[in-house]
C-alpha cells in the first residue's frame, strides 16, 4: 500500500521554517535584552567608574606618567560628572589636579555631529605649566608626543558632500577655586592666577571664525600676577597671527587684585579693585574704540612705580628710543565714549624713583591721591580731543591739596581748552564761571 509523502514533507518544511523564525526571534530578542541590560549596566556609577579607571590605567601606560580618576557619573542623556582627576608630568610634579568637572549637555546631539555644552563647571582645579631654561619643550609636550607617533604619508579620504561638519558651542561657564601657574624661563614670562569664582554666559561661540562674545562675566575674590623678564619677545618679533574677535556686554568684578612687573623697564603696577561694573555698547575688546553705557568703580586702589633706571636711560642694555613722527603717524587711533561714569572712594599712587622729592607744592613725580570721586554724564576722549560733562569731582593729595568740588563742561582740542559752567572749590579758592585757554 503506497502513502502520499507530499503532505508529510510540506508539514516538515513548515515546522523547519517556524523553528528558524522562532530561533531568529529569540536571537533578536536576546540581543535586544543584552543591549538593554548593557545600557542599564553602563548607567551604574560603579561600572562607569570601573571603565574610566581602566581607561586611566591605559592612558598612564601610554604617556608613561601617573594618571588617576576618582570616579565618573553619566546620567544619559544630559550630564557627565568627573571627579578627582590627577595628571603628573615626567618629573612627577602636578600638571593637573581637578576635583570636579560637571558637563550639562545633550548626548543625543552627537548623532547630529553637534557638541552643545549648556553648562561647564570646574571646581577646585590646580595646574602648573612650565618651561625651564635651556629647554624647548613645556612640561605637557610629552602628552602631544605620545599620541603623535611617526610621520606617515597623507592618506586620501573621501567625504560625502552632504556630510555636515562638527559644531561645538558652550553657553555657560562656572569656575570655582582655580589656581594656575605659567612659568616660561625661555620666553621670559611668568603668570600666576587664583580665581575665587568666575561665571560667564556665552552669547556667541564660533570656533571656525574665532568669534567669542560673552553676555555677562562675573569675577570675585581673585588674584593675578604677571612678571615680564628680559627674554620676553620684543613687540613685532613674533609672526602675525589671526586675532580672535572677543566681546563682552556686562562685566562685574569684586575684590580682584592684579599686579604687573616688568623687570626690563623696572616698572610695577598694582591694581586692587573693590567693585567694578561695566556695561558695554560695543563689545569687541580688541577694538581701539570703547563705547560704554555705564562704568562704576568704588573702593579701588592703583599704584604705579617706576624703578631706578641705569644711567643714560639704558634698559636691558638698549637705549630707550623715542618714536619718530613717521612711527607715531602709523599708531592706531583710540577713543573712549562713556555715557555714564561714576567712581567713588578710590585712590592711586604714582612714584618715579628717578626723580628727587619736591620740597614744596605738588610733586608730580611722587603723587598720592585719596578720596577720589569722579561723576560724568558723558565723556568722549580721544587723542587730541576730549569733551566731558563733569558733574562731580573731588580728591585729596598728600601735599595738602583738597578739591572739595569741581563741576564743568570741559572741552579740549589741539588749539583750545574750555571750561564752561565752571565751579571749582578748594580749601582757599573758588573759581568760575568760565575759563578758556588758547594754545598757540
Amino acid at each position: 500500500m503506497m502513502h502520499d509523502s507530499k503532505p508529510r514533507s510540506a508539514g516538515v518544511g513548515k515546522r523547519i521554517v517556524l523553528n528558524v523564525v522562532k530561533a531568529l526571534l529569540w536571537l533578536m530578542g536576546g540581543i535586544i535584552v543584552l543591549i538593554f541590560a548593557l545600557m542599564l549596566t553602563l548607567r551604574i556609577p560603579r561600572v562607569q567608574t570601573f571603565l574610566t579607571q581602566k581607561a586611566a590605567v591605559w592612558l598612564s601606560g601610554k604617556i608613561r606618567t601617573k594618571v588617576s580618576v576618582g570616579g565618573i557619573s553619566i546620567a544619559f542623556p544630559k550630564s557627565i560628572v568627573l571627579t578627582d582627576l590627577f595628571l603628573s608630568d615626567l618629573h612627577q610634579d602636578t600638571l593637573l589636579r581637578l576635583h570636579t568637572l560637571k558637563l550639562n549637555l545633550n548626548l543625543t546631539d552627537l548623532f547630529s555631529r553637534k557638541i552643545i555644552v549648556n553648562e561647564l563647571q570646574l571646581q577646585t582645579l590646580v595646574s602648573h605649566i612650565r618651561r625651564n631654561k635651556g629647554d624647548s619643550a613645556f612640561n605637557y609636550t610629552f602628552i602631544v608626543d605620545a599620541f603623535s607617533g611617526p610621520a606617515k604619508a597623507p592618506v586620501k579620504t573621501t567625504t560625502s558632500a552632504n556630510a555636515a561638519p562638527w559644531t561645538f558651542s558652550i553657553r555657560c561657564i562656572v569656575l570655582t577655586d582655580i589656581k594656575l601657574t605659567y612659568c616660561d624661563a625661555v620666553g621670559g614670562l611668568n603668570l600666576g592666577v587664583k580665581l575665587g569664582s568666575l561665571s560667564a554666559t556665552v552669547d556667541t561661540f564660533d570656533l571656525p571664525k574665532l568669534k567669542f562674545h560673552l553676555e555677562a562675566v562675573e569675577l570675585h575674590n581673585s588674584v593675578a600676577r604677571i612678571v615680564q623678564m628680559p627674554d620676553y619677545p620684543a613687540p613685532g618679533s613674533q609672526a602675525n597671527s589671526r586675532m580672535p574677535d572677543i566681546g563682552v556686554t556686562k562685566v562685574l568684578l569684586s575684590d580682584v587684585k592684579t599686579s604687573y612687573e616688568n623687570t626690563v623697564g623696572v616698572q610695577k603696577l598694582v591694581l586692587d579693585v573693590g567693585t567694578l561694573k561695566l556695561d558695554f555698547r560695543s563689545s569687541n575688546l580688541l577694538s581701539t574704540v570703547f563705547r560704554i553705557d555705564r562704568l562704576l568703580l568704588t573702593g579701588s586702589h592703583a599704584c604705579y612705580t617706576q624703578g631706578k633706571l641705569p644711567e643714560a636711560a639704558l634698559v636691558g642694555g638698549r637705549q630707550i628710543d623715542t618714536p619718530t613722527p613717521a612711527e607715531t603717524a602709523h599708531q592706531t587711533t583710540w577713543m573712549f565714549d562713556v555715557a555714564q561714569l561714576e567712581t567713588r572712594g578710590n585712590s592711586f599712587v604714582y612714584n618715579d624713583e628717578n626723580s628727587p622729592l619736591a620740597e614744596a607744592g605738588i610733586d608730580y613725580h611722587h603723587l598720592a591721591v585719596s578720596d577720589l570721586t569722579l561723576v560724568c554724564n558723558r565723556a568722549l576722549v580721544s587723542p587730541g580731543k576730549a569733551s566731558v560733562d563733569l558733574r562731580e569731582f573731588a580728591l585729596q593729595e598728600k601735599c595738602g591739596l583738597h578739591i572739595r568740588q569741581l563741576t564743568t563742561l570741559f572741552s579740549y582740542d589741539s588749539t583750545h581748552v574750555t571750561l564752561d559752567k565752571l565751579n571749582l572749590q578748594t580749601e582757599k579758592t573758588r573759581l568760575g564761571p568760565r575759563l578758556a585757554l588758547k594754545c598757540l
